[in-house]
C-alpha cells in the first residue's frame, strides 16, 4: 500500500512482522483467531478498511482447508462485522481464482458480470468471504486482482522471488504453458484503490487486471529477457504434469471494465518488469 501513503493517513495490521508495513502505525491482528478482532481494534475508528490479508497459496489451502476457512472466511466475517459497526467503507481484496477458467468453453476474459465458479478450496473461501462482506457491510467494494508480480517483503515470497531465486542459481524452472492470467504489477493495486476512493465507488465488484493475457511461460520469457537470464533456463510444462498441484482454472484472465470506465490504465508487463529492474529488484 506504499502508493497510498501520500494521500491518506494509514494504519497497518500485521500477524507477526510489523517491520514490513508500509504504514507508520501498526496493529497486531490475528485473523486465525477471529474472536480477537474486536479486542485488537477496540477504540479505533477508520473511514476505510482495506482487507488484503489471507491464506493465499492454493496448495497450502488445499492441504489445510480448516485453517484456510478460519482465516479467509471467518476472519473476514469478523473484520467485516467490526467495520459495519463503525460505518467504515470495507474494501475486500479477492482473487481471479473465484472463476473455474472455462467460461462456457471460451477462453477467459471474465468480466464483473460473470458468475463465480471456483475449483480450488482457496477460491471457494474467497467466494464465501465476498458473500460475508456483502451481507455484513452497508458500504463495501470487492476488488478482484489478477496474479500479482513484484518482489516479496523478504518474509514472504512471490512468484517473482521464486523465479529470481532459481534463475540466479542457474536452476531450470518449469512454467505452465496452459495456464493463462492477466498479470498485474503489484503497485497498481494501491493506485486502483486510490482511483476507486476518489470516484466514490460503493457496493460494486471490480476486476483489476493487467492489460495482457499471458501464460506463465510467456511471462517467464519476458522476465528472463528483461533481467538477462538465458532462455534455456525456462521450459514449458503443463498443469497436467503435476499430480499434487491444487486445482486451478486454465484461463482465469480478467477484463477490468469498471476500472477502465474510471480511467484507470494498468501497467504493462514490459513496463512493470522494467520498473522492477530499475529499482534493482532481481536480475543477474
Amino acid at each position: 500500500m506504499h502508493g497510498l501513503r501520500e494521500s491518506f493517513d494509514l494504519t497497518g495490521t500485521y500477524g507477526a512482522h510489523p517491520q514490513v508495513l508500509a504504514a507508520p502505525e501498526g496493529v497486531a491482528l490475528d485473523l486465525a483467531a477471529p474472536g480477537s478482532v474486536e479486542t485488537a481494534l477496540a477504540g479505533r475508528v477508520y473511514d476505510v478498511i482495506v482487507h488484503a490479508a489471507a491464506m493465499t497459496h492454493p496448495d497450502a489451502c488445499e492441504k489445510d482447508p480448516d485453517g484456510a476457512t478460519r482465516i479467509n472466511v471467518r476472519g473476514t466475517d469478523a473484520l467485516a462485522r467490526w467495520a459495519a459497526a463503525q460505518d467504515s467503507l470495507f474494501i475486500f481484496i479477492s482473487t481471479d481464482l473465484v472463476f473455474d477458467g472455462r467460461r462456457d468453453g471460451r477462453r477467459g476474459g471474465y468480466t464483473e458480470r460473470d458468475p463465480v465458479s471456483p475449483v480450488s478450496h482457496y477460491g471457494k473461501t474467497k467466494v464465501l468471504a465476498e458473500e460475508a462482506v456483502q451481507r455484513r457491510c452497508p458500504r463495501w467494494v470487492i476488488l478482484r486482482p489478477s496474479l500479482l508480480y513484484a518482489r516479496g517483503t523478504g518474509l514472504s515470497h512471490s512468484f517473482v522471488d521464486w523465479l529470481h531465486g532459481n534463475l540466479n542459481a542457474g536452476k531450470p524452472v518449469g512454467l505452465f504453458q496452459d495456464q493463462f492470467r492477466t498479470f498485474l504489477y503489484a503497485p497498481d493495486v494501491a493506485a486502483a484503490i486510490a482511483r476507486i476512493l476518489s470516484a466514490g465507488v460503493v457496493n460494486e465488484v471490480l476486476h483489476l487486471a493487467g492489460p495482457e493475457r499471458l501464460s506463465r511461460y510467456a511471462f517467464g520469457e519476458r522476465f528472463v529477457d528483461v533481467f538477462g537470464y538465458p532462455r534455456k533456463l525456462i521450459r514449458a510444462i503443463s498443469i497436467k504434469d503435476l499430480d499434487d498441484y491444487a486445482p486451478r482454472g486454465h484461463d482465469c484472465s480478467l477484463q477490468a471494465e469498471r476500472l477502465a470506465d474510471l480511467g484507470f490504465v494498468p501497467t504493462s508487463v514490459q513496463q512493470g518488469l522494467a520498473a522492477m529492474k530499475t529499482a534493482g529488484e532481481g536480475g543477474v
